[in-house]
């Protein structure tokens, strides 16, 4: 599934991101709330996709006030909104609902957002005497329904769907600085306060609860949560209206056990409730697969209060997708043979295991990567999350749903359950252990398996790999391959001779042949694909996009750099030379100054830039006027989202307009750097309020210090150069060192088995942007060495990321950056040799060539995590002494190209990173 809030905007559209509001709901529900709502009695009804909006003329809009919030499954709304809304038009009083059945059953989807879920009614009461008398009579309305628990709010009495907070009504709203709307309320004094939706009852300091003798919660002594008198919740996995999942101790027997719980929506006893049939299910599959070996072991099913709960062994294991991580990560030992054996012992035990549930009347219908166990101990493989499984001998529903490219076409159709869709699945899963693609097989089933064939290459493994995950995809089931032919096909892959490491090493990037006339060409013809499809899908007659972007962009801001149509202007800028005047007009007119925060990335900072380059200089005037006056400004110090982004704006703006006043803003910029450092052992660092130091080159050290050193370069002397090379040592003593390889966690004192990046926006490619130029600024042959160390660890093109943030595009740009300083063609090479893996991920159309956004789902233009971004890089590929975008280096010198031949590092020199 995808994850939050790409889930919302996930569901309308199968190639796009697609805001929920553009739903089209049925029109029962709003049928029924007009037959008491009569438009000549001074009431109006707005239907939104997500929201049915109703008022009566006579509403005070209200900034804050007491909230009352009905819950309902699906089953249950219709009923809720026949007793409930003749009081609401009583009493005059606003209120909005879920606009249907379907919306609300989406919002009670384990991907929905747990602060929102289960929320049907909301209803604006604009006095607290009104709100008393109105929560009371919908009380009485309702005492024989029930809903989902709201976990934001307080229940009324003993009800089951009635609930309140003290919240915003019309509110006083502001942004943050990534440009997310940030709900507010007022204190007393008139000061503004977050009003934060939390997983559980909050009220502001100044307010008292009137019914404050009905506190329905009794908090366990000592927070020791038991079930059963037997089982000791340790800690909460997922929670959600709908259930939750935790981890616990089995009393008894001290054994670790997993917790799965179910929570009534409609009836008491648990009847007629999908939740407590789903893990009724789990629990007979669990005791019919768990002594052989394939699942979790049953420990108990139970009823504690009205709530289900099913305890199973907690399986001492890692999900298939961090297992695969070691088959070609981890060391710079590592050969293809020991790739392709690890990866046949693998496939065999999936299969075998597969077998044993398929023979016991099992279809487990969601078989991805992280469903999918191995145990650390005797690496057996292990199946969980039964969800969507089916019993063969039962006549049940099916439960609708999939993981996104691992679904066969039947499941896609929501047939009958066959044993094939769990072979197809492993077919997905094959793709996911070499190249970790398989979630842009329904978007992209094409690209994603010639990318695999490319992965394969790399690696020097047997093309029958590929065969071989063809056979199990075929989308025909009656031709494709079984289980038992797999076991047969998987023992004749042949063990590869090619005795070399399967990722490069050493200290700098290896030599890479100078690319060919055909990749020359086809480099070319995608981006004019590119611009074409782009330009296919401008959408003028919009106001929430002008370009299909990420999710994102339906939460913040249309144009922004990141997500919005900024990014995408540049890119057709650069591409056709001039971007159509209705698009340019169409950002103009869609600049809201007081709705958009002062970032580089995320706000008016970086669509000044773009406005710039795009010749609107007076609406970038303006837009960059607008963000030098934001307090957001300077609330932090970060490239992206902070100080650092607002002062390079303000560098371009000087650069191409000349005058003071920019250079004095970014000399502004860079104070408020200089006066907010920190120091340590390790170097200089600016941290995050109640988030640690981050690390990398869009929030933490490196972006920072990129910016204070071309500040340096037009205002030396003012400590500007020494605050961003002590920053640049903070980020190099903070590597985390991988044979020959450095990689970064997100941020200091990260978890262990957090992320290690290699990327642009926090990793290798990122750090060594501001250590290239940190080199370049002083000459210091230390940095120069280790910026060679970072082109190494991105020199190896195996990564399911293409993007500018994350992944190929970012590798490029920075390889095209080495070989602009250095003048050294084996960076230029190795960035074509980059760029020839992104080109399988092409998605050829009718309207041009398009390329699958982050999680490879979606299409999207945008530049941190779209076409904009790969398209960039690709444009300056072709055009070596384009500047990369956004940076300024014709402030600083090129001393490999300007100054004597440089000699090279010994492996030693080039570990040897530390500040002198």
């Amino acid at each position: 599934m995808i994850d939050q809030p790409a889930f919302m905007h996930s569901i309308l559209d199968s190639e796009f991101y697609e805001s929920i509001d553009a739903y089209e709901p049925d029109s029962g529900l709003l049928d029924l709330v007009r037959r008491h709502l009569p438009r000549d009695a001074g009431w109006s009804v707005y239907r939104g996709g997500y929201w049915t909006q109703a008022s009566h003329e006579s509403n005070v809009r209200m900034i804050q006030g007491w909230k009352i919030h009905l819950s309902a499954s699906r089953k249950s709304a219709r009923e809720l909104l026949d007793r409930t809304v003749p009081i609401f038009a009583r009493h005059r009083v606003g209120f909005k609902f879920l606009s249907d059945e379907n919306i609300v059953a989406i919002s009670l989807s384990k991907n929905a957002a747990r602060t929102a879920a289960g929320k049907f009614v909301t209803v604006y009461p604009e006095s607290e005497e009104s709100f008393k008398v109105i929560i009371g009579e919908v009380y009485r309305a309702t005492t024989d329904l029930r809903g989902p628990f709201l976990l934001t709010d307080r229940p009324y009495k003993d009800s089951k769907v009635v609930f309140y907070r003290y919240g915003e009504h019309y509110g006083v709203d502001r942004v943050d600085v990534h440009g997310r709307r940030v709900a507010g309320i007022q204190d007393p004094d008139g000061n503004w306060v977050s009003d934060e939706r939390r997983p559980a009852f909050h009220l502001p300091s100044w307010i008292k609860d009137p019914f404050e003798g009905w506190e329905p919660v009794v908090k366990p002594k000592d927070g020791v949560v038991m079930l059963k008198d037997r089982y000791r919740v340790e800690k909460a996995l997922r929670f959600h209206a709908t259930g939750g999942i935790y981890r616990g101790v089995d009393t008894w027997t001290g054994e670790e056990v997993i917790i799965r719980e179910a929570r009534p929506v409609n009836r008491a006893d648990g009847e007629d409730e999908e939740g407590f049939d789903l893990l009724r299910k789990e629990a007979r599959i669990l005791t019919k697969l768990g002594p052989l070996g394939v699942t979790a072991r049953f420990v108990d099913l139970f009823q504690e209060w009205e709530h289900l709960f099913l305890v199973q062994e907690r399986i001492n294991a890692d999900s298939l997708w961090g297992y695969s991580i070691g088959f070609s990560h981890g060391s710079s030992d590592i050969r293809p043979a020991y790739v392709v054996r690890r990866l046949r012992n693998a496939v065999k035990k999936i299969a075998i295991a597969l077998k044993t549930v398929h023979d016991n009347g099992v279809v487990l219908r969601d078989l991805n990567r992280n469903n999918v166990m191995v145990t650390r101990d005797t690496e057996e493989v292990r199946f969980i999350d039964l969800e969507f499984a089916y019993e063969l001998d039962r006549d049940d529903p099916v439960v609708p749903g999939y993981t996104e490219g691992y679904a066969s076409p039947e499941q896609l159709a929501n047939e009958k359950p066959h044993p094939g869709e769990d072979v197809y699945s492993l077919g997905a899963l094959i793709v996911d252990m070499v190249a970790f693609t398989a979630p842009g097989l329904q978007l992209n089933r094409k690209g994603i398996l010639d990318a695999f064939e490319m992965t394969l290459a790399d690696y020097h493994l047997p093309t029958q790999l590929r065969r071989v995950a063809d056979g199990l995809l075929e989308p025909d089931r009656e031709k494709r391959w079984d289980l038992d032919r797999l076991l047969r096909e998987i023992d004749t892959v042949p063990l590869p001779e090619a005795d070399v490491p399967v990722v490069a090493v050493g200290v700098r990037p290896p030599p890479r042949p100078a690319p060919s006339a055909a990749l020359v060409t086809e480099i070319d013809r995608v981006l004019h694909g590119m611009s074409r499809f782009i330009k296919s899908h401008t959408t003028l007659e919009r106001d929430d996009r002008l370009w299909p972007g990420g999710a994102d962009i339906f939460n913040t801001n249309p144009l922004q750099l990141q997500y919005g149509a900024a990014g995408t202007a540049i890119f057709l800028g650069r591409v056709d030379g001039e971007v159509g005047a209705p698009c340019l007009d169409w950002i103009v007119d869609h600049l809201d100054t007081k709705r958009t925060p002062p970032s580089l990335f995320g706000g008016l900072s970086g669509i000044a830039v773009s406005l710039l380059e795009l010749g609107r200089e007076e609406a970038a005037r303006h837009a960059l006027d607008a963000a030098s006056a934001s307090p957001l400004r300077l609330e932090r110090a970060e490239l992206y989202s902070g100080a650092a982004g607002w002062g390079l704006a303000n560098l371009h703006f000087h650069q191409r307009l000349g005058g003071g006043a920019y250079l004095d803003r970014a000399l502004e910029a860079g104070q408020y750097l200089l006066d907010s450092q920190r120091f340590r052992a390790e170097g200089g660092y600016w941290e995050l309020e109640n988030a640690g130091i981050p690390l990398g080159f869009g929030h933490g050290q490196s972006g920072v210090a990129t910016f204070l050193i071309y500040l340096d370069a037009l205002a030396p002397g003012q400590g500007f150069l020494e605050a961003a090379i002590a920053a640049i040592d903070f980020e190099i003593e903070h590597r985390q060192q991988l044979d020959d390889e450095v990689l970064w966690y997100p941020h200091v004192d990260a978890p262990s088995n957090a992320p290690k990046s290699p990327h642009m926006r926090h990793g290798s490619s990122g750090v060594g942007t501001a250590v290239l130029r940190g080199w370049a600024a002083t000459g210091e042959e230390r940095l120069r060495r280790f910026a060679d160390v970072c082109a190494l660890t991105i020199s190896n093109r195996q990564t399911n990321k293409l993007w500018f943030d994350y992944g190929l595009a970012g590798y490029g740009e920075y390889m095209l950056d080495m070989h602009y300083f250095t003048g050294d063609e084996l960076y230029l090479n190795n960035a074509y040799y980059l760029a020839e893996a992104i080109l399988p991920f092409r998605i050829e159309r009718e309207d041009g060539v398009a390329f699958p956004s982050e999680d490879l789902m979606r299409i999207s233009t945008d530049f941190s995590s779209g076409m904009a971004g790969i398209g960039l890089f690709l444009h300056r590929l072709s055009h070596h002494q384009e500047p990369r975008f956004l940076l300024l280096d014709e402030l600083l010198a090129r001393p490999g190209v300007e100054g004597e031949e440089e000699k090279p590092a010994t492996k030693a020199e080039a570990l040897a990173v530390s500040a002198a």
